[in-house]
């Protein structure tokens, strides 16, 4: 059987997103041109489909339009150029900015703030999901703005939390001590790449790529273009250097989330935290809660949890050893925890990870 020729034009290049691409052409049998190599003689009319990441550029533009010309099916990833009628797989926007707003306010943050050297419509939707999860306009600030210390910044992306990264760095503000950085996308060249690893909310971007191929695939067999735009969710925050920080206004609060944090791989509770920090039981029970929106005991168990799922990332970590690196007795105990909390044992969640195309894992 003649392999589909299929048009890769992805703009920015994102390797979750090629990666996924891939991967589905060796399983479906697709022949994939990428634009950096399309032959100069190349009648596109010859191509089956195209899978695109469409913004401005006009060669891009117009070989969209010559292949819509042919009747050949083009699949987007991104809503930013809407003169084309497109099938369009992209992600939630505005859910990238909500999970974004509950990663800070677990941590303990009470000031917060948005950067992106940008602005459009994708940047108005993310901004909105992360100010009205918050419950107020957040500030949008500019390169060198002085910030109430400490804060956490949400950034478009993960080009603009480097560029925020390095803005600090000239301004002796530490990162993550003073300035909690957040960007959006999960690219790991992009977030791994730098001397401050990035911390990132997993657009799914291989996950989107995949889904569009599975698209263009039927549509290549005949059937007619969806009217509505697929909706990808995020699947979380991947935590890296740049957030690895615990931060609140009030010192008491801080001291508590702090102690939690250096003393994880051990068991301890509420009332070791009160005895250890010379705190009243009561009182600092109360203006935790009142603080940080659920219990000292809560506080525990989720980062105990957030570190289990960061360890369970790499599989070359056994169970037993990431049970006691995060404080449970033995390993049943956080097998049944952790299956309580997210629905799944810790191998099968490990494996969900690993079988859902990487993403964490930039910007659509």
């Amino acid at each position: 059987m003649k392999p589909k020729a299929v048009l890769v034009m992805l703009d920015p290049l994102s390797l979750p997103r090629l990666e996924a691409i891939a991967a589905y052409a060796r399983e479906h049998h697709w022949a994939l041109i990428l634009e950096d190599r399309l032959p100069p003689d190349l009648d596109l009319g010859r191509l089956d489909g195209a899978i695109t990441s469409l913004r401005t550029r006009k060669d891009q533009i117009a070989r969209v339009r010559q292949l819509l010309a042919t009747g050949k099916p083009v699949v987007d990833l991104t809503v930013a150029c809407r003169e084309f009628d497109l099938p369009r797989v992209v992600s939630d926007h505005r859910a990238l900015g909500e999970v974004a707003a509950r990663h800070f306010l677990e941590h303990g943050f009470a000031h917060f703030a948005w950067y992106s050297s940008g602005w459009s419509a994708v940047h108005e939707l993310r901004y909105a999901g992360f100010s009205e999860t918050l419950g107020r306009p957040i500030p949008k600030i500019c390169l060198g703005a002085p910030l109430p210390l400490p804060c956490c910044v949400l950034c478009f992306s993960e080009s603009d939390a480097a560029r925020l990264i390095e803005d600090c760095r000239s301004r002796n503000l530490d990162v993550p001590g003073d300035v909690a950085v957040l960007g959006i996308g999960n690219d790991p060249f992009l977030c791994e790449g730098g001397e401050t690893s990035i911390s990132s909310v997993d657009q799914d971007l291989g996950g989107a790529a995949r889904e569009a191929c599975a698209l263009l695939d039927r549509m290549m067999a005949g059937e007619p273009m969806p009217r509505d735009i697929q909706l990808i969710p995020p699947r979380g925050v991947i935590a890296r250097k740049s957030t690895d920080t615990l931060a609140h206004a009030d010192p008491m609060v801080r001291a508590i989330l702090v102690y939690i944090h250096k003393n994880l791989n051990r068991t301890f509770g509420a009332a070791e935290i009160a005895a250890e920090l010379n705190l009243s039981r009561s009182t600092s029970d109360h203006r935790f809660t009142a603080a940080v929106g659920h219990s000292i005991g809560r506080e525990i168990l989720n980062q105990r949890l957030q570190r289990a799922k960061r360890l369970l990332q790499d599989p070359s970590v056994a169970l037993k050893d990431i049970s006691a690196a995060c404080g449970f007795c033995n390993p049943s105990f956080f097998t049944n925890v952790f299956k309580r909390e997210t629905g799944l044992r810790p191998k099968d969640w490990r494996k969900q990870q690993r079988s859902t195309p990487s993403s964490e894992k930039s910007g659509a």
